[in-house]
């Protein structure tokens, strides 16, 4: 899960921002935002509820510091 869901994200996200690449979608999962008792919105705070959703919010926060950086 690290190496795809963060270091295969971080990768991915690095050679766009070196490349001049204008966009870049990462997608996350609601398990990011723990267990909800509604859909949550993406301003919410991260709350990961398992192994895999730490990873994703992991990767998460590098793109959001990578997009910051405006590479």
């Amino acid at each position: 899960m690290l190496s795809t869901n963060l270091l295969g994200c971080a990768a991915l996200a690095d050679a766009c921002a070196e490349t001049g690449v204008e966009a870049f979608l990462h997608t996350g999962s609601s398990s990011e935002y723990g267990f909800k008792d509604h859909a949550p919105s993406e301003d919410e705070l991260l709350e990961p509820n398992s192994d895999y959703a730490i990873t994703k919010a992991a990767a998460t926060h590098y793109c959001q510091c990578v997009a910051a950086r405006g590479i």
